[in-house]
């Protein structure tokens, strides 16, 4: 038909009385023999792939599925061709992109968690996490972060939920989180949708800042009291900017 004249590159008449073997499809001459050997063995063939070549040169892979057929007094088959060569490439670059996806969840620093929306049950989680919960990954793997009490504030969870569902995205939500131990941990929580296995997910992103909000909480609480200790002062204080002298500040005295 048609579409196999534009699947294999020739004119109608120049297929119409050539046999596949006199036309060069197929690449490899052994896959008519596994077709035929098919065929004679379960009088049909389902969905058998092998690569075909176009009149161009061109190499496409196909399935090919075939019914025998009498024709005039002669043995035929009918063939039922699908070229699947776009497809195959797309489940080729799902694959990679996914593997991808995959080494880079379970190498990244940050701490990574796919969990359910529904029930909030981790299906995935990253050395990263694993380390900062400080749970082992079995541990975590199947449980719900409500259980684990994972929020020292389990209204947290909810207020997330509810940014999720207004804008589709958090982004540096910052909540306590409690590890094993008990010990709290100041957290920034960022979290995308993602579908897996048909389920409603989100992938989490932790950040722990702790530490740096203990660092900016003693700055702040050094340059009040140098800001105290400047104004108090009995001694007449200025500061001023080296390059003009300009002054910016002076205290009482």
């Amino acid at each position: 038909n048609d579409r196999w004249a534009a699947l294999s590159g020739y004119d109608r008449d120049e297929l119409i009385g050539k046999s596949t073997i006199d036309l060069g499809l197929y690449i490899n001459p052994a896959d008519r023999q596994r077709m035929l050997a098919i065929l004679k063995e379960q009088n049909y063939v389902r969905d058998v792939e092998f690569v075909i070549k176009r009149k161009s040169g061109e190499a496409r892979l196909v399935t090919f599925s075939a019914e025998p057929l009498e024709l005039h007094g002669e043995h035929c088959w009918l063939t039922i061709v699908r070229d699947i060569t776009e497809r195959r490439r797309a489940e080729e670059a799902l694959r990679e992109s996914e593997e991808g996806f995959a080494k880079a969840f379970r190498t990244s620093p940050d701490a990574l968690v796919i969990s359910r929306i529904s029930d909030g049950v981790i299906l995935e989680a990253n050395d990263s996490f694993v380390s900062l919960s400080g749970y082992d990954r079995d541990d975590v793997i199947g449980k719900s972060t409500i259980d684990l009490g994972l929020y020292a504030d389990s209204s947290d969870r909810q207020r997330m939920l509810a940014i999720l569902k207004e804008q589709n995205y958090v982004r540096d939500f910052e909540l306590a989180m409690s590890r094993r131990s008990g010990e709290a941990r100041l957290m920034s929580f960022s979290a995308e949708p993602l579908e897996l296995h048909g389920e409603h997910c989100w992938l989490t992103i932790a950040h722990d800042i702790t530490e740096r909000k203990r660092a900016e909480e003693a700055l702040r609480e050094s340059e009040e009291r140098f800001a105290k200790a400047f104004r108090a002062s009995p001694d007449g204080l200025i500061i001023t900017r080296q390059s003009h002298g300009v002054i910016l500040e002076v205290n009482d005295s």
